[in-house]
C-alpha cells in the first residue's frame, strides 16, 4: 500500500512536468514562426517631398517592394530576426535601415533619401 501511495504522486508529477514542457516548446515554436509587417514612407531629405518608385529591398527575405505615388510602402511576412532594409532610387544615395523584428515595436518608418 505504501508503494502505491508513493508511486501515484510521482507518476502524476511526471505527467504534469511533461505537459508543461510540451506547452513551453509549442510556445517557442509559435514565436519562431511569427511574421511581422512594416510600413513606411520615403521622402526627399532636403525638401520632405514624397518619392514614388523607390526600390525597398529586404536582404534576408529577398523581397522587393516599391513606394507608391505618395512615397508609401508595405513589407509583409518578415520573420523574427534582424533584417537590413535598403532604399535605393536613381540620383539618391542608398539608405539602409536595420530592423530587429520581435524587438522593434515601431511598425512604421520614415526614410529620408539624400539627393546626390
Amino acid at each position: 500500500m505504501k508503494i502505491k501511495s508513493i508511486i501515484l504522486p510521482v507518476i502524476v508529477a511526471a505527467l504534469i512536468a511533461l505537459g508543461v514542457s510540451s506547452n513551453a516548446e509549442n510556445s517557442n515554436e509559435n514565436h519562431a514562426d511569427e511574421t511581422f509587417s512594416y510600413s513606411g514612407k520615403v521622402v526627399d531629405q532636403q525638401t520632405g517631398e514624397a518619392l514614388a518608385g523607390v526600390k525597398i529591398s529586404v536582404e534576408k527575405a529577398q523581397e522587393v517592394v516599391y513606394s507608391d505615388l505618395d512615397g508609401n510602402f508595405h513589407i509583409n511576412g518578415l520573420k523574427t530576426g534582424k533584417h537590413q532594409i535598403k532604399a535605393s532610387f536613381i540620383s539618391y544615395e542608398d539608405h539602409i535601415v536595420v530592423l530587429n523584428t520581435g524587438e522593434d515595436k515601431t511598425r512604421e518608418m520614415k526614410i529620408a533619401l539624400k539627393n546626390i
